[in-house]
């Protein structure tokens, strides 16, 4: 069966006067879909016409987003034997509501990614025009897909279902969010608030599982919310009254803005920077659980770390192993952040613990030409119309 989670509470967007510039959330919407057999497909199709019409999309660009979600996710049960679905949608942004897709699956990659996208071409003998569709669709697109090691899709869909929706701040990211096995709510939450050149970042994971963690993680989200222009500093003082109310939780926000990077943690909420030469710098969070000291002020101070314009920060739950390397993945790090999110969590989620990934980047979006573009580096094939540095 598959396991859905459909996360539908919005959230506030104060963020100080003048409010961001941009938000995403878990809480604004997102759903998470795992398709092991035909009969899901439908069920994936059903599920995203209700967000795409919650979002106020017209009935064309619902059709739209029907068709490439399921064209997706017959492709993932043909060609790797199923896969997972995560999507979500960006309600509260200043610009028109758009829905983006991951598709992720462990099969054996695409030796030819353009292709794979072409219209007639298949190898499993069925029409192919299935990944042509959902290229058609999208606003923007990647992929990373290398021969044996599995596909990530991720594509943006708007309300015309061509290049005039899409993310128009300075910042790109993407997200997967998923409970433990066996559990419905997640009791971790993210958000992404962009604004005054810079974005602030947030991961929350709530005490334990289930309900209970989930109210502490949309405790420390709502509050994020409603004071993303603050320091992180500050946003972690904050919200711990909030968080005592609750079981409390380990909380991470970091802000970018130029080339460095401002991080305060609390508990264990990793936090990474990339760069594309390979090197890596880990900022520290401090022990304890958000919200619960014993009395005592809880250390929130903050760590800096210098970054160049084509890094990436990755911010993830202690749901995720944390011996990943990116470099491991050729080419991942020019990919988009979504794809870069897929791939980890992919690869690298516990299986008893709820699992969260965020990945922020500067936004490298150049207009779609209609190409799945790319080349070949150390022998693995990339694509998309997402271009990094």
């Amino acid at each position: 069966m598959s396991d859905a989670v459909d996360s539908q509470a919005g959230t506030s967007a104060k963020g100080g006067q003048g409010g961001p510039a941009r938000v995403e959330s878990s809480l604004s919407g997102s759903l998470y879909m795992r398709l092991d057999e035909g009969s899901q497909v439908g069920a994936a199709r059903r599920a995203v016409v209700l967000l795409a019409r919650r979002l106020g999309l017209g009935e064309t660009a619902v059709g739209t987003a029907a068709l490439a979600v399921t064209e997706v996710s017959k492709n993932m049960l043909q060609h790797a034997g199923g896969g997972e679905l995560s999507l979500w949608w960006t309600p509260t942004a200043p610009q028109e509501p758009t829905l983006e897709v991951l598709a992720i699956d462990s099969g054996p990659g695409m030796a030819d990614v353009e292709r794979c996208f072409t219209d007639g071409y298949s190898t499993a003998g069925t029409p192919g025009t299935g990944l042509g569709a959902v290229r058609r669709a999208a606003c923007d697109l990647d992929v990373y897909a290398p021969s044996g090691g599995g596909t990530v899709i991720w594509f943006r869909l708007g309300p015309k279902g061509d290049a005039e929706a899409g993310s128009a701040g300075e910042f790109a990211n993407g997200a997967v969010c998923v409970p433990m096995p066996g559990e419905e709510a997640v009791g971790d939450a993210w958000a992404l608030c962009e604004t005054g050149g810079g974005a602030t970042a947030m991961v929350a994971d709530g005490l334990g599982h289930g309900p209970i963690a989930a109210e502490a993680s949309r405790s420390a989200l709502t509050y994020f919310c409603d004071h993303c222009k603050e320091d992180v500093e500050s946003i972690l003082e904050g919200m711990a009254p909030g968080l005592a109310r609750t079981r409390g939780a380990a909380v991470g926000a970091a802000r970018w803005e130029g080339g460095r990077v401002r991080f305060a943690g609390v508990g264990n909420i990793a936090a990474v920077i990339e760069q594309p030469g390979g090197e890596r710098r880990h900022l520290v969070s401090h022990h304890g659980t958000l919200g619960h000291s014993g009395g005592r002020s809880q250390n929130t101070r903050a760590f800096e770390a210098e970054l160049t314009p084509e890094a990436l920060l990755i911010l993830h739950s202690d749901g995720i192993n944390t011996r990943w390397q990116l470099s491991d993945y050729p080419g991942l790090i020019r990919r988009h952040p979504g794809v870069v999110a897929g791939v980890l969590h992919r690869d690298f989620r516990r299986r008893r613990d709820d699992s969260t990934v965020l990945v922020v980047g500067g936004n490298g979006r150049r207009e779609v030409t209609g190409e799945v573009t790319g080349g070949v580096t150390g022998g693995v094939t990339g694509g998309g119309t997402w271009h990094r540095g």
